[in-house]
């Protein structure tokens, strides 16, 4: 309601975006959640989620984030999300700020560490790449950085470096800077994971599961 949206604080705000697949009478679903922030605080006031027929595409976002009022969306300065889906090109159209989730990033590559498998091949090797990626994320620029990303290189390039771990290395590589948005914008607070709305998926994923998903295409457009 407009009474809702008054409450948001003034000024420059944080959309918080995350993706959550249902299905429902055999057909599959994406709830488009969003929320949006203000730099000066840390309460998060949701918009009302659009939930959209088939994969979680970038098209989609893009109905999704069309749908946040004007007098809100021009305030948007930074898009915090997982990455995918064509996120950070509609943060590049709309000349936003990306901050890509760490949590998200590091929990994917946990499943290339082997930490539980004592048999997986080079081990150490994955452990390293690992770690070097958590200690980018975090350290501030500088030397020590630099040598952080020297080595994080030098491990991917190595022959014996997992092909699917060579690929999300060579993502974070490319993308790093997109991980970091929090440290070369202190002044606007931002998230550095999206963990806020992975909380709210669950409670949806609760509910859907709950209400046995959409009674009817009507209610889906309404719950």
């Amino acid at each position: 309601s407009k009474e809702y949206f008054l409450k948001i604080p003034e000024g420059k705000l944080i959309l918080i975006v995350d993706g959550l697949w249902t299905m429902s009478n055999k057909k599959r679903y994406v709830v488009y959640l969003m929320a949006v922030r203000s730099i000066n605080q840390s309460v998060a006031w949701l918009i009302s989620p659009i939930i959209l027929p088939g994969s979680e595409i970038r098209r989609k976002w893009e109905v999704a984030i069309e749908s946040i009022p004007p007098e809100i969306k021009k305030r948007i300065v930074a898009l915090a999300c997982d990455g995918i889906s064509g996120l950070p090109n509609i943060a590049k159209d709309n000349e936003w700020i990306i901050q890509r989730c760490n949590f998200h990033f590091i929990k994917v590559m946990e499943r290339f560490r082997g930490k539980k498998n004592s048999h997986i091949q080079n081990k150490e090797l994955r452990e390293d790449i690992y770690q070097t990626i958590r200690k980018a994320m975090i350290t501030l620029y500088g030397k020590r950085y630099n040598k952080i990303l020297h080595h994080l290189k030098k491990l991917i390039d190595d022959n014996n470096c997992p092909k699917w771990v060579k690929t999300h290395g060579n993502e974070f590589m490319k993308h790093r800077e997109a991980f970091r948005s929090y440290l070369r914008y202190p002044e606007l607070n931002l998230p550095f994971t999206t963990s806020s709305m992975e909380n709210l998926c669950g409670s949806v994923r609760d509910l859907l599961r709950r209400s046995r998903g959409f009674r009817t295409e009507k209610s889906r457009s309404e719950e």
